[in-house]
């Protein structure tokens, strides 16, 4: 599955957040609705999360519905570079 590619502004301003949603997939093994249920701090991890869903596949001719997922976006801490 691939992963949601981090906002710019958020990695730069050290933004955690979360995105919940529900999706299905359909015959061929792609997602084919995605509802988003809640998004914090709002929205701005939403595009980054569709993105990444609308790569992911799975098993074909195994439909399902209403799945459920929740996507934790983890700001990484600056790392400190000494110069010599």
């Amino acid at each position: 599955m691939e992963k949601p590619a981090y906002p710019i502004y958020a990695s730069k301003n050290g933004i955690s957040g979360v995105v919940r949603f529900r999706y299905d997939v359909d015959a061929q093994g792609k997602v084919s609705q995605m509802r988003i249920t809640q998004s914090s701090p709002d929205h701005l991890f939403d595009d980054a999360v569709i993105r990444a869903v609308a790569k992911w596949r799975f098993e074909q001719n195994k439909p399902a519905k209403n799945l459920s997922m929740t996507v934790y976006m983890k700001a990484a801490k600056p790392a400190l570079v000494v110069a010599p």
